[in-house]
């Protein structure tokens, strides 16, 4: 648009004044409506890819996957068991240690001392 009336300018044919309204025209035609377009394209790609990438999971691994995800569900289960497996041979560890020193002691003192 600009580059017609600066042609007529320079071929010094007289161009009317724009009315105010197509200033704001021309600001939605080319400033709002390019960003609603991207907005819009946006989302498409981004549903697209949602689709692709379901119907590729679904597949090459969607059993494989799901399996997979329960062995992970077991191990992390088992994992925890263990931790609480470590603990309590941690207490029993300390209780014979209790049992050792008191028994020692016993038989020390039935002994007597320097023996």
């Amino acid at each position: 648009m600009t580059v017609i009336v600066l042609v007529a300018q320079v071929a010094t044919v007289p161009v009317p004044q724009l009315p105010p309204e197509i200033g704001l025209i021309m600001v939605f035609n080319e400033i709002v409506l390019p960003l609603v377009g991207i907005a819009f394209g946006g989302l498409v790609l981004w549903g697209v890819y949602r689709t692709v990438n379901r119907y590729l999971e679904r597949r090459h691994g969607g059993a494989e996957l799901e399996a997979v995800r329960a062995d992970v569900e077991l191990l992390r289960a088992k994992a925890e068991r263990a931790e609480d497996l470590a603990l309590r041979l941690g207490e029993v560890e300390e209780r014979l240690d209790f049992a050792e020193r008191l028994l020692t002691r016993q038989k020390q003192d039935r002994v007597g001392p320097g023996a």
